[in-house]
């Protein structure tokens, strides 16, 4: 066997045919670690491929290749001898050729010496030989489409053909226009053109695979692994399709599996789009990051920095292009010089929630958020794993070796923002292990969560209640289901006057500075150093005693140290806080924090509300509900939780703990913490005012359909607004104030309330 390079192999296999030994030489090439591997469906996935595959057979040109295997993921593909020679006689052509354009000088196609313009015809020559047939100053390049080569030579055979060309040009240049057509001729005896010729031309459009089966024969395909997925079949229904430039994407019902099928794969683009895409690609090579010298470069800064630069490219020479086709050139250009091209598919969908890659070179599977776990058609190799795990030390600036298995970072770019937590060998068995989570660039209202049945409009009002009279309010449940999403539909409808201190490991929350509202936001490191230093979450929460908050938004708490800065803010009196944590149930996360905590039982008096999400299964779309919400109560020391609300599984409806909200009045530890406090009393009719103007306003807000946060945070903020200036407690009168006030909002045109 002879290792040819790192994906082909020349091998040797003896038959006896006869009682004659003969031996028969085979190419073998593995796919699977290919970065241009797009569809395993297909033997040529691209014309990478069979210019990989014809590069191959010129180096073997003078042997007698009996069988060229390609391993293709699921699939063996198989050419026969025949099939070979059709690909092995154009490469002889085409090296014929090329020799003759490298031997004979550009100059001697030019008959008059003398002409001004020979120095100029001389370039447009070796430029138009030199691009067609990819010879280059490092090498030679002419197998990635023949076809290409063909109908270049009958282009430039046709503008000499023009009427409207100069007699005595035509003269002068005679010598190369019979150059051209002698090119064409030699290529139209072989058998490949003569193949491609006899093509229906409306088939000529055909995708390349297609294009390669219908010249050479069809090709045998040995099916590897029978996967009802990697093939779609009459059981296969499109649910949907849409497009992210430059990206066209499928989503399929199988109706042997569980999960849909989500298949990524380029939009469709003429020729002269991919000319122009290889053209500005090169030119994007020869560009140098002057300003970022000696810098680590963030992800941001460099995709910024190439779209800045493949505009200006566009505009100088391709200006002509309309925007739908400059932002295909772009965004491919881009995305695909990152070294992970097909990853940016599921990076850019804000449909996809999270994204999992178990192992290289495996498809990638994820969560979408209309269409729930789908398996993909792409795969990642070793080698774009190696790219995008690059990134992420960058990124992150943490060490990543076996002494430091895994990673947890953040990714922010103009493009998608992403958490991902990577585990390599030897903690990751099969090498990597990468979980990408979406960090949502499209935020969902509180009148979004209620129409979707994510929670009730009576349980959305009691927590505005609390909200507004600044109780610590604590989303719990496992991951991706939605703790982070709810806490941030309550956080942008706090009064604008608050001032609010943001400590957040993992940038989650809204920039709501445009909406006047106060923000102070500080990003906390995650430390591996037990003591707390000026970047631990825990650091902060003792500076911020010092910063005069009336909000804290903790975010996630996630080990120990953030755990005891939030009992900490409690036991200092910050009681007004938003924060997620962990947790299967109200008991358990309790449970949790006193034992492997060490959360003293006074300090969890301290909690107010509990609020427990969860995803609820269901096999077509990811559901996120409220299930629990809950509140802490002690009786002679004896923890007890009281459910104010919970889900009724039969009935999918979270119902009411107690008859109605008299008797929630009756029994809430909260209220009676309120009316205990000294601060404020609430006796039951204010209380019941107050909770049916939320319900009320809700309501109004949901038949209206307005949803867009902005508009809702005016909305809301009218109603300390009609509070301050009349002084009043008049909730009827602040009601229909607010109602009116909406009104006018919508005859003004304000926006468009309902995005």
């Amino acid at each position: 066997m002879m290792k040819l390079d790192n994906f082909f192999t020349l091998e040797k296999k003896s038959e006896e045919i006869n009682d004659e030994v003969k031996v028969k030489e085979y190419l073998i090439c593995n796919c699977n670690n290919c970065d241009y591997l797009i569809d395993s469906n297909r033997i040529f996935s691209n014309p990478n491929c069979l210019n990989h595959c014809l590069s191959i057979l010129h180096k073997v040109k003078n042997k007698k290749i009996y069988e060229l295997k390609i391993n293709n993921g699921a699939t063996h593909y198989i050419l026969n001898k025949n099939q070979i020679g059709i690909l092995t006689e154009l490469i002889i052509e085409i090296e014929s050729l090329i020799n003759e354009i490298q031997i004979n000088e550009i100059f001697e196609f030019i008959r008059n010496t003398d002409c001004d313009k020979k120095e100029l015809c001389q370039k447009k020559i070796k430029n138009f030989l030199f691009n067609t047939f990819k010879i280059y100053k490092n090498g030679i390049n002419p197998y990635k489409n023949p076809i290409n080569i063909y109908k270049s030579l009958n282009l430039e055979i046709s503008i000499y053909d023009a009427h409207n060309f100069p007699d005595k040009c035509k003269k002068c240049l005679n010598d190369y226009i019979n150059f051209l057509i002698s090119s064409k001729q030699r290529l139209d005896n072989t058998k490949f053109f003569q193949n491609y010729l006899k093509i229906d031309n409306n088939l000529k459009n055909s995708n390349f695979h297609t294009m390669c089966e219908l010249i050479l024969g069809n090709i045998y395909a040995q099916i590897k692994r029978k996967s009802k997925f990697e093939t779609l079949n009459s059981n296969s229904k499109l649910l949907t399709n849409y497009q992210i430039t430059p990206f066209h994407i499928e989503i399929y019902e199988n109706g042997y599996e569980i999960e849909n099928y989500y298949k990524v794969s380029l939009i469709n683009v003429d020729e002269d789009i991919l000319k122009i895409i290889n053209w500005v690609e090169e030119k994007l090579l020869s560009i140098k990051f002057e300003h970022f010298d000696n810098e680590f470069l963030k992800l941001n800064d460099i995709l910024n920095f190439k779209k800045k630069k493949i505009e200006e490219i566009l505009r100088n020479n391709f200006n002509f292009l309309n925007i739908k086709h400059k932002d295909y050139v772009n965004f491919y250009t881009n995305f695909k010089s990152s070294g992970f091209l097909f990853l940016y598919a599921f990076l850019i969908d804000d449909r996809i929630e999270e994204i999992f890659i178990d192992r290289p070179n495996k498809e990638i599977y994820l969560d979408h958020r209309d269409y729930g776990r789908c398996r993909t058609n792409i795969r990642l190799s070793k080698k774009e794993l190696n790219r995008f795990i690059t990134i992420l030390r960058i990124e992150s600036n943490l060490p990543l070796d076996e002494a430091n298995p895994s990673i947890k970072t953040e990714i922010i770019t103009s493009f998608f923002q992403i958490r991902v937590t990577l585990i390599i060998n030897p903690l990751a068995t099969d090498g990597y292990t990468l979980l990408i989570r979406k960090l949502g660039k499209i935020y969902f209202s509180i009148i979004e969560l209620i129409k979707n049945q994510t929670i009730n409009i009576d349980a959305a009002a009691y927590i505005l209640f609390n909200l507004y009279h600044k109780r610590n309010i604590t989303v719990i449940g496992p991951p991706g289901s939605g703790k982070t999403t709810f806490i941030n539909a309550l956080d942008v409808l706090t009064p604008n006057h608050w001032r609010k201190l943001y400590l957040e490991d993992i940038v989650e929350s809204i920039d709501m500075s445009n909406n006047l509202q106060h923000q102070v936001r500080f990003s906390i490191k995650t430390s591996q150093i037990e003591k707390p230093n000026r970047y631990s979450k825990e650091y902060q929460v003792r500076e911020s005693l010092h910063r005069t908050p009336d909000m804290i938004y903790l975010g996630e708490m996630i080990n120990t140290q953030s755990i005891n800065a939030f009992f900490f803010l409690l036991k200092v009196g910050l009681r007004c806080g938003l924060s997620t944590s962990h947790g299967e149930t109200p008991e358990l996360m309790i449970k949790r924090w006193m034992i492997e905590d060490k959360i003293s039982i006074n300090s969890i008096k301290d909690l107010d509300l509990i609020i427990q999400s969860a995803k609820i299964n269901d096999t077509n779309k990811i559901k996120r509900r409220i299930i629990r919400i809950s509140e802490i109560d002690f009786d002679k020391n004896n923890l007890k939780i009281i459910d104010i609300f919970k889900r009724n599984a039969r009935t999918n409806e979270l119902t009411k703990g107690f008859l109605d909200f008299k008797h929630i009045y009756e029994n809430s530890p909260i209220i009676k913490k309120i009316n205990n406090s000294g601060l404020e009393f609430l006796d039951y009719n204010e209380f019941i005012s107050e909770i049916n103007y939320y319900i009320s306003i809700l309501r109004f807000l949901l038949s209206e359909k307005i949803k867009k946060i902005s508009v809702l945070n005016k909305i809301l903020n009218r109603l300390w607004v009609l509070r301050k200036k009349f002084f009043i407690n008049d909730w009827e009168k602040i009601e229909n104030l607010t109602k009116k006030y909406i009104e006018n909002l919508m005859e003004d045109n304000y926006g468009e309330l309902d995005n």
